[in-house]
């Protein structure tokens, strides 16, 4: 068990949204790549009129995402991640006290405190046991994961001892693999948040699909110049 010293809930709500921050974003750079990926079948002349530009901007929100996912699934015991998020929830239990629960909410002025509070809000300590296990390296692509954060994205293997290749084959992990972690730790870090502060997040965002608008620009300019 790692779990980060905390003394009270407001201590505990800092961590909350440090990573949930890293979880959001990470689902919204996936579907600006998703939506850019998709695009290379329905625009791929627009796109190859600047093909280095758009090559590297979807490359670079593959990146974004893969940073924080690394972050996310890291199992470094002395940083902040979903791993002992979930062991610091485990070990502070109390902070999800009903009396403690409803003086948030009326500390946020919200008139629901008192229905909210009906609902049970101390997480399930079964869930709470195979959530942590989803996200510890006893996961096969929680573990695939970490090989690649260790020998390719946080570190590099010497390419003589082990190719980038190498790695890939040995401990892949799939463009469907990254949608799953990323939805398995947005659904998560939500049903701790809705059970801590009553509080949902949203991973979708105005302009996701900006993209198409900057590509049926370039269709038109192309057609009428």
């Amino acid at each position: 068990m790692a779990v980060i010293k905390i003394t009270n809930s407001d201590e505990f709500k800092k961590l909350l949204d440090v990573l949930g921050e890293d979880i959001i974003r990470a689902n919204i750079f996936f579907q600006l790549y998703k939506g850019l990926l998709d695009s290379t079948k329905d625009c791929n002349k627009e796109m190859n009129y600047n093909s280095t530009f758009w090559g590297y901007t979807i490359q670079s929100n593959m990146d974004a995402v893969m940073l924080r996912i690394l972050r996310i699934y890291d199992q470094n015991q002395n940083s902040l991640n979903l791993r002992n998020f979930l062991d610091t929830i485990k070990y502070n239990i109390s902070i999800f006290d009903e009396k403690d629960f409803k003086e948030r909410l009326k500390k946020k002025h919200n008139p629901f405190a008192e229905s909210l509070a009906e609902d049970p809000r101390k997480p399930d300590s079964k869930k709470l046991d195979n959530d942590i296990e989803k996200v510890s390296n006893s996961d096969p692509i929680v573990e695939h994961l970490e090989k690649l954060r260790h020998n390719i994205y946080f570190h590099k293997a010497p390419p003589t001892k082990l190719t980038t290749e190498q790695v890939t084959e040995n401990w892949p992990v799939s463009y469907g693999d990254i949608e799953t972690l990323l939805n398995r730790a947005y659904k998560i870090f939500n049903h701790y948040s809705s059970l801590f502060e009553a509080s949902v997040h949203s991973r979708s965002m105005s302009g996701i699909k900006g993209h198409e608008d900057i590509l049926k620009a370039v269709r038109f300019y192309h057609k009428n110049k």
